[in-house]
C-alpha cells in the first residue's frame, strides 16, 4: 500500500498543523510579526555576514542606491546574494 504524496516538506505540514489552531484574528497577526521578526533578523545577519566578507560594501550600495544594478552581471550577482542570503 503506497502513502499519498503531498507537495508540502514535513516543516510545512507541521506550520500548517500548528496554525490550524489558530482561533483569532490578533493570534494571527501575532503570527505574522513574529515570523517577519524572524525573517528580518536572518536577512539581517546575512547582509552583515556579506559585509564582513567584503562581498557588500559601500561601492555595491551605491551602485544599488542610484540603480545601475541592470546588467546580466548585476543580475548574477544578485543571485549569488540571494544564495548567500537562503543559506
Amino acid at each position: 500500500m503506497s502513502t499519498p504524496s503531498t507537495p508540502f516538506t514535513p516543516f510545512q505540514i507541521e506550520m500548517l498543523e500548528m496554525v490550524s489552531r489558530v482561533t483569532s484574528e490578533v493570534e494571527m497577526q501575532d503570527i505574522r510579526r513574529m515570523l517577519g521578526q524572524y525573517f528580518a533578523k536572518r536577512a539581517e545577519d546575512a547582509l552583515d555576514r556579506l559585509w564582513d566578507e567584503g562581498t557588500l560594501n559601500d561601492e555595491v550600495m551605491e551602485e544599488w542606491k542610484n540603480g545601475k544594478m541592470n546588467t546580466c552581471a548585476h543580475l548574477v550577482e544578485i543571485d549569488e546574494y540571494m544564495k548567500i542570503l537562503r543559506g
